[in-house]
């Protein structure tokens, strides 16, 4: 009776890898490339539009041709074609990527693997004022080097604490392998960033070894707010090495659980730029972390246009994701002290409907020495969607999250204000150990791809948030709102993509905003998203 219940459990873990037919096999495998602009369009085969498509160099067949994950003559697997698609879909040279399966012959499933590229070289300003505050950067950037699909950037920029001068090289594929670099050098008004990361990342849940190798230098000053103003600086000297490499236990086309063992190195030195009653920096640090993380992964994907990037195709993750990871710093390697590093993820999306979806993550982390838990941290955040709502086009957001941390490290605190979605208060207007935010956000696709070139999108907004205080209980009636318009606008041929944002919002509360009450903000990205706002500027043990 053992055995038998044994080989049911076998066959029901195994089955899934076995799913797609046994009886089809891939035929012709065909790439279909186009330019920025189709010319086989009569209304984009006239200039500008085909001077631009002479200005940029194409997406070579063989970059496309790599990332296909079967070849002819295998076993069909309709999970690999959906995967091919979504990996295509995450270069950003690439404005679309569709993978077409075609059955003209009994048993023969012919491929035709689309994609249509991006523009990828920006030599442009971009300007931003959040919480009345104003930056502004300059950027130098090729996205699809001789259209091989490596990066190089150079950015100057003035955000809302410093200057920073950078420059970055990406390459997905480091001579034709699996592996990527990505390496970036940022010279600040206040000091310097160096991170180097060389890895190979998973592809497909059946990846059999990924791996990652990262250095990283962080030399600069870091500030303590206090109602919206900079009330302390510290330096924080910063040096850390990352080495991981992982396997999976299991894997196939439905779902994977991974292994992954790592070594960490830390040093951290932090040194007070002045004297301030009542701040003090954070006590140095080395650690010395030998960690195991457990990662189970379910393929199970929704994509949907006419969510944040207008008519560009979006994966989102409905499947289940857990993520556990538990470090041991140990002295007699060099460590502090010793002590557990500790953290987990899980992360699960919901289908309520054809076009309405919500995406739920929780997660945690903690540090577990001799005198017990510290730098304790444990947040949720969920974002609901809906699609046309009442009108064609139409997108309702609602993002919710909540984050309280405990013991926190000297020099670290959770933040909220209009830079990270209370968009009538001021820059980091609200600190303390316990957030609570709340968007509502109606974006109306109005316009779509206007001259080839922009899309549109008038909205209304609610804003409601606050941090408190260790001290200070939780009240809903602390709550501080604003409500707003705004409009989006997106270059939907560009790389880069962005979501260029107008807002116009007005607090109903008078702590932590501006005499009037108005505030007009603008700059990149969407005012909210999936992570948490507070809880993501604090340093977790495992980002540092």
């Amino acid at each position: 009776m053992l055995k038998s219940r044994l080989l049911v459990f076998l066959l029901v873990l195994l089955a899934p890898g076995f799913l797609h037919s046994q009886n089809e096999r891939v035929g012709t495998v065909t790439v279909v490339r186009k330019n920025v602009f189709d010319v086989a369009d009569p209304a984009e085969d006239h200039v500008p539009y085909t001077w631009v498509n002479k200005l940029h160099i194409m997406t070579r067949a063989s970059v496309i041709e790599r990332e296909v994950l079967f070849k002819s003559g295998e076993l069909f697997d309709p999970y690999l074609v959906a995967q091919t698609e979504r990996n295509l879909r995450g270069y950003v040279f690439l404005k679309s990527a569709a993978v077409e399966v075609r059955r003209d012959i009994p048993g023969i499933v012919d491929v035709d693997v689309r994609t249509q590229d991006s523009w990828t070289t920006d030599i442009l300003p971009s300007f931003g004022r959040v919480g009345g505050r104003s930056t502004w950067s300059m950027h130098m950037r090729e996205r699809n080097i001789l259209g091989l699909g490596k990066t190089v950037e150079l950015i100057y920029s003035k955000n809302l604490e410093r200057t920073d001068k950078s420059i970055r090289y990406i390459d997905p594929r480091l001579a034709g392998t699996r592996l990527l670099l990505d390496v970036i050098h940022e010279n600040l008004s206040d000091g310097s960033i160096d991170r180097g990361t060389l890895g190979i990342p998973k592809y497909t849940l059946m990846t059999p070894f990924s791996m990652k190798l990262q250095g990283r230098r962080v030399i600069a000053d870091e500030r303590m707010y206090q109602a919206g103003d900079v009330a302390y600086r510290f330096h924080r000297h910063m040096e850390s090495f990352l080495f991981q490499a992982g396997q999976p236990l299991h894997a196939s086309s439905v779902h994977a659980f991974d292994m992954v063992l790592g070594y960490r190195a830390l040093n951290a030195v932090y040194t007070s730029t002045h004297s301030v009653a009542g701040y003090a920096p954070p006590q140095d640090r080395r650690r010395r972390v030998v960690e195991i993380v457990l990662d189970y992964t379910e393929a199970d994907y929704v994509k949907e246009d006419f969510i944040s990037r207008f008519d560009r195709v979006e994966d989102f993750l409905m499947g289940t994701r857990l993520s556990l990871d538990l470090g041991r710093s140990v002295r007699r390697l060099g460590s502090t002290r010793d002590e557990y590093v500790m953290g987990a993820i899980l992360g699960r999306g919901l289908r309520l409907g054809e076009d309405s979806f919500v995406i739920a993550q929780a997660r945690a982390a903690a540090i577990r020495s001799v005198s017990g838990f510290e730098d304790v941290i444990h947040a949720f955040s969920a974002n609901f969607y809906a699609k046309n709502v009442l009108i064609e086009r139409n997108t309702f957001v609602i993002h919710g999250e909540a984050a309280r941390s405990y013991r926190l490290s000297s020099g670290q605190q959770m933040l909220l204000g209009a830079n990270s979605g209370l968009r009538g208060y001021r820059f980091n207007a609200f600190s303390g150990t316990k957030s609570l935010l709340f968007n509502v956000e109606s974006r109306w696709f109005a316009v779509n791809d206007f001259l080839r070139v922009v899309s549109m999108a008038p909205i209304v907004f609610w804003d409601g948030g606050y941090v408190w205080p260790q001290e200070r209980v939780f009240g809903i009636s602390d709550l501080r709102q604003d409500v707003g318009v705004g409009l989006r606008f997106g270059f939907t041929r560009s790389a880069t993509n962005p979501v260029v944002r107008f807002d116009l919002s007005y607090a109903l509360n008078n702590e932590g905003t501006s005499d009037s009450h108005w505030l007009f903000s603008f700059g990149l990205k969407h005012a909210f998203g999936g992570e948490t706002n507070a809880a993501g500027n604090v340093f977790l043990p495992y980002d540092e």
